[in-house]
Parts: C-alpha cells; sequence; structure tokens
C-alpha cells in the first residue's frame, strides 16, 4: 500500500507538478506570443509613419517644384507680356513718327499751293491791269483815229 500511495502520490505530485509546468510554459510561451506580436505591430506602425513621412516629404518635395514651376511659369509669361507691350510701343512710335512726317509734308505741300496761288491771284490782278492799260490805250487809239480821220493827211500827221 505504501507503494501504491507512494506511486498515486508520486503520479499526483507528477501530474500536478506537469500540469503546472505546462500552464507556466503556456503562459510563458504565451507572453513570448504576445511580446513578438506587439513588436511586429510597433515595428508595423514605426514602418507605417516612416512611409507616412516619406509621403508627405515626397508630396511637399512635389509641392514645392509645382510651386517653382508655377512662377516661373508666371515670370516667363510677364517677360512675353512686357516684351510685347515694348514691341507695341515701338510700333506705335513708327506710326507716330511716319505720322508726324506725312503731316509735315502736308504741310509744306499746303503752303506750296497757297504760295502759288498767291502768285497766280498776283499776277491775274497784273494781267487784268494790263488788260485795263491796254483797253485804255486802245480806246486812247480809237478817239485819236476818229480825230484824225476828220482831218487831212497833212492835219493828221502834225497831230500825231
Amino acid at each position: 500500500m505504501f507503494t501504491q500511495l507512494t506511486v498515486f502520490l508520486s503520479a499526483a505530485i507528477a501530474l500536478i507538478l506537469g500540469a503546472a509546468g505546462g500552464y507556466i510554459l503556456r503562459k510563458t510561451q504565451a507572453k513570448h506570443m504576445a511580446d513578438d506580436t506587439e513588436s511586429k505591430v510597433e515595428k508595423m506602425l514605426a514602418d507605417a509613419k516612416g512611409k507616412q513621412q516619406e509621403m508627405l516629404q515626397s508630396v511637399k518635395n512635389q509641392e514645392q517644384e509645382l510651386m517653382i514651376q508655377a512662377k516661373e511659369k508666371a515670370l516667363k509669361i510677364i517677360e512675353e507680356a512686357k516684351q510685347e507691350e515694348q514691341s507695341r510701343h515701338r510700333d506705335l512710335q513708327d506710326q507716330q513718327r511716319r505720322l508726324e512726317k506725312r503731316e509735315t509734308m502736308f504741310d509744306a505741300k499746303l503752303l506750296e499751293i497757297e504760295d502759288k496761288k498767291t502768285k497766280l491771284d498776283d499776277r491775274a490782278k497784273e494781267i487784268e491791269v494790263v488788260k485795263a492799260q491796254i483797253t485804255e490805250l486802245k480806246d486812247a487809239q480809237v478817239v485819236k483815229l476818229q480825230e484824225v480821220a476828220g482831218l487831212t493827211r497833212q492835219q493828221a500827221e502834225e497831230k500825231l
């Protein structure tokens, strides 16, 4: 009986020790698994944060690049507009110079025409004066001829 009791006690102690050992082993394994899982989650979270930071930096870089490109394009458009304005300004100045030249030429021609008209008017007045003098002389000659016609040849020669 003692052996049976010993065997039974030994078996019960072994069972209790085995169950306690199994429980402790299982608890330790569960803790290790939990720690491993937690470290994996932390690593995944850290990786995700790193990727997030990389993506944010990439987006910021792209944003800065787009801003630089937009500014460059705006500056290019402004420069083109300034050049176009300068070109138009030069064209307007050229047109203004041509118009002023034409106006000066027109004024000179107008003065020339007015001068010619004045000269023609003066010449016409001179012609009228000469015409009047010719008419007077003609009338005087007619009067003298009429007087001479009534005279003899000798009297006419004396009169003339």
